[in-house]
């Protein structure tokens, strides 16, 4: 009963100072003492009859500041106690921000983070950040900026990130875990850095799923895509070509070119009806290029360079995609003719197939493709010309 009766008066006075807390902060951003009399009103005269004697002595104006250091003190238990009212922010995202930039080792291009403490929100109105109404930052957009090293652990606490741009820098170290904790994030650009090693196994637990976003390209990243990648649903754009990515058909586009991966694309890749672009280039595939990708009737630009593909190009390439526009197969180890139907759609721009051992004669269709802009078929054994 006692234990129950001072659960009871502590509830009280926690609720009088979140009252009088929020009532105080206008006081002294107006400094009109008629507000602060107002404040203790509002506040309801019980709440004075719940506290002991020698509380209710503090609370008058002169000594204001000393009961607002109290409340303020009890703040951080009001989420648990139910105090009503919104609770105040957990972490200063202006701080966090300056503690990203000077792991960054202050470089120039962030000179302009720079709190004069005049303002609440200030840091929403720095170079490369957004926020939302609230002051909570949502997007970095922090591409081609010359940045280097790892990625500050501080990006992490920015709980409400929806968009991180980091692409083209000189991001280094492993795949940043960190990023778990962006409980928010749909959009993640990291390409065109020095990212490298394994991709963790948990990838698919700990990024959120509310991911739609996915671009890991251009990095030193080695081995496959953990399975944990089939967990986010919502990807539009995701690297490697996994058997598991075929559970994924509204995939649209499939982009990891420039790393270290190894392997073959899986033959049932002509379920993926909606994939219009393929770029697997400049990795360690192997193996022949299933006959399948000749059937996708979405696709608009396939480039499979710079790997040690075997066997032909699909014999269908073209025919079944009347949007196909860029194929680039150069630089492999490809055999076999061209395909007869690779400008049947009437849209093909670029056809670069150099460094292979082709063989025949170029096609008819080929030869006379009027949209054709770009055309490279040296180093194979090819004959024929193109008008």
């Amino acid at each position: 009963m006692i234990s129950l009766l001072f659960c009871s008066r502590i509830l009280h006075l926690v609720n009088y100072c979140c009252c009088l807390k929020r009532y105080a902060f206008a006081y002294m951003a107006s400094g009109r003492t008629r507000l602060l009399v107002s404040a203790i009103g509002n506040c309801g005269y019980n709440c004075f009859e719940e506290l002991s004697a020698f509380v209710l002595w503090v609370v008058v104006i002169p000594f204001m500041t000393g009961l607002l250091v109290d409340c303020l003190l009890i703040s951080p238990l009001v989420p648990i106690l139910g105090c009503g009212g919104a609770a105040q922010p957990a972490v200063d995202e202006a701080e966090l921000l300056l503690q990203i930039k000077r792991a960054w080792g202050d470089p120039p291009q962030l000179a302009a983070w720079s709190t004069t403490g005049s303002a609440a929100g200030e840091h929403c109105h720095w170079p490369y950040v957004a926020c939302d109404s609230a002051g909570r930052v949502t997007r970095l957009s922090l591409s081609d900026s010359n940045l280097t090293g790892p990625l500050p652990d501080a990006i992490g606490s920015l709980l409400s990130l929806i968009r991180l741009e980091l692409w083209n820098n000189s991001i280094t170290g492993a795949f940043p875990t960190a990023l778990y904790r962006c409980s928010s994030l749909r959009v993640l650009y990291l390409s065109y850095n020095q990212i490298g090693g394994e991709l963790p196994g948990d990838i698919g637990h700990g990024l959120a799923a509310s991911l739609r976003v996915l671009d890991l390209g251009s990095n030193l990243f080695n081995g496959t895509i953990p399975t944990s990648v089939s967990r986010l649903r919502n990807l539009s754009l995701v690297g490697d070509f996994p058997t598991y990515v075929l559970s994924m058909p509204d995939l649209e586009i499939l982009y990891l070119s420039e790393n270290s991966l190894i392997g073959t694309i899986p033959p049932g890749v002509w379920s993926l009806k909606n994939l219009s672009v393929l770029s697997l280039n400049n990795n360690y595939f192997s193996g022949v290029i299933p006959m399948g990708i000749g059937l996708l009737p979405s696709l608009y630009a396939l480039d499979l360079s710079n790997n040690m593909f075997t066997g032909t190009i699909p014999l269908e390439l073209g025919k079944h995609s009347p949007r196909l526009s860029y194929v680039y197969v150069y630089n492999n180890e490809l055999t076999g003719g061209i395909p007869e139907g690779i400008c049947a759609g009437r849209q093909l721009q670029y056809f670069h197939a150099w460094n292979n051992q082709l063989t025949g004669s170029i096609p008819a269709g080929l030869m006379n493709c009027a949209t054709l802009i770009g055309l490279n078929l040296n180093s194979n054994q090819l004959s024929g010309d193109v008008s």
